[in-house]
């Protein structure tokens, strides 16, 4: 009997290594949001004052590397529009800007130029004699190519997968975020607006909040009075492009109705910036953010008219990513030129071989979960799921994801290389992270098997030991 006891004890130890191994496994899967059919609404905050600051957002109107536009909104007048910056010496420095009465609530609109690239800034804004925010933090765009992330999603609201999508891209850091359409729903009711700025507050306080013009940012007044009034952005802040790193970003406005195809006028501007991008040497990567998906295979609007007659200058220009929302889901093609696909690989490209396009629609917005079936040929991926797009470039490289809102989930990404990185990590390294962490549990399976092995043979030496 004492023998079988001793016998059993390694299988114990196995057993209780393979157990806290497996539950130190699962400790680092994060904890998802259950799923819902529905979007409900988020909890939104109660009214802090008449003079709190609330729904601080930031963008730029030239160069993001030396100013920077800092928003927000009171519910009555203040005496001064003040954001107070504190600079890299530590010195602190008040900037005065001006408020717009719109929607009956105070807009304040403070522009700081003169900054240094890529510098981690502190600021509070308010009214110093009334009321000041909270801390607030951005950092500059760069001055030479680093590597840098952007997020992305459209089709947002506020419900509180709208929360989720903000709490999901902040855990990835963006350097800066892209809105692709349909932002809050908010038409003319101003306190829709001012709740769906409270929600991405958190992220556009921190990263520029750059936005593509929807069809349902028309519902308010019809001319953009109010988007315009919101933000501030290059141009005529609708249609607009810029750089950061080696990125040239493209936003195109397509008006009211996925239905009325671009006009010429607009055809022809979007390909003079294309073609300033493409003549640009510091430019390597060309993406073009709108609302209307050139394609898409969703049933609720599918391929939009308004934007094909667009596809050609992309093909012409190389663009590299086009990304859309209006489907309300995720959806990525192939690489495609001249209406054919061109590669047929699923995770790796290289950059010359065509335009990939992606509705990235799952930003909070009530999901359209049917799809054209069968898929088209073009159509790689698609997935009825609350989602936003996490694009990481590092000099040549491209990391593309797509990551479930509710759960953390990398639903889907792929890598166009053009090049080498500026840093240090290989191309590869989500798929080196894979086959690490496969490696590291296998190595670690082994461990506990060799212990337990050891174990026993250990007490198999003293039981001999003993007989003799």
């Amino acid at each position: 009997m004492r023998v079988s006891i001793k016998f059993v004890i390694p299988v114990i130890v196995l057993i209780i290594l393979l157990t806290g191994f497996f539950i130190y496994n699962t400790m680092l899967q994060e904890e998802g949001v259950p799923e819902g059919e529905e979007a409900p609404p988020a909890e939104q905050p109660s009214e802090l004052g008449d003079y709190t600051p609330k729904g601080v957002h930031i963008s730029f109107i030239e160069d993001p590397r030396y100013e920077v536009v800092i928003i927000w909104v009171t519910k009555d007048k203040t005496e001064t529009s003040v954001v107070s910056l504190t600079l890299p010496d530590g010195s602190v420095e008040n900037y005065t800007g001006e408020s717009v009465q719109y929607n009956d609530r105070y807009w304040h609109i403070v522009r700081i130029t003169g900054l240094t690239p890529d510098t981690e800034y502190k600021y509070r804004v308010g009214d110093p004699s009334l009321e000041m925010s909270k801390e607030f933090v951005f950092r500059t765009a760069p001055d030479e190519i680093v590597p840098f992330t952007f997020t992305a999603y459209g089709d947002q609201g506020i419900t509180s997968y709208a929360s989720l999508a903000v709490e999901r891209a902040l855990e990835y850091e963006p350097s800066l975020h892209l809105h692709l359409g349909d932002l809050s729903y908010g038409g003319a009711k101003v306190s829709q607006w001012i709740k769906w700025f409270t929600i991405i507050e958190p992220l556009a306080s921190k990263s520029p909040y750059m936005y593509a013009i929807g069809n349902h940012e028309y519902d308010g007044t019809g001319d953009l009075t109010d988007i315009k009034t919101y933000f501030e952005a290059p141009n005529d802040e609708t249609n607009y492009g810029f750089i950061w790193s080696n990125v040239y970003f493209l936003t195109v406005d397509l008006g009211p109705s996925s239905s009325n195809p671009a006009s010429q006028e607009l055809i022809s501007w979007v390909e003079s910036k294309l073609i300033e991008a493409a003549n640009n040497p510091l430019v390597q990567w060309i993406v073009v953010y709108l609302h209307y998906p050139p394609y898409s295979s969703g049933k609720a609007h599918g391929s939009s008219p308004a934007a094909q007659p667009l596809i050609p200058l992309f093909d012409k220009y190389g663009v590299d990513l086009v990304l859309a929302g209006h489907e309300h889901n995720y959806e990525r093609t192939y690489p495609i030129r001249n209406d054919m696909v061109v590669s047929f690989n699923s995770t790796l490209y290289s950059g010359i071989e065509g335009t990939i396009y992606i509705v990235a629609g799952g930003g909070g917005g009530g999901l359209y979960k049917e799809f054209q079936s069968p898929s088209p040929e073009w159509s790689y991926y698609r997935a009825a799921e609350y989602s936003i797009l996490v694009v990481s470039v590092d000099g040549g490289v491209m990391e593309v994801k797509a990551v479930n809102s509710q759960t953390g989930e990398i639903m889907d990404s792929f890598i166009i290389k053009k090049g080498e990185r500026v840093s240090t990590k290989s191309y590869i390294d989500s798929e080196l992270d894979i086959q690490l962490n496969s490696t590291y549990n296998i190595m670690m399976l082994m461990l506990t098997v060799s212990l337990s092995i050891a174990i026993h043979r250990i007490l198999m030496a003293k039981r001999i030991s003993r007989y003799n």
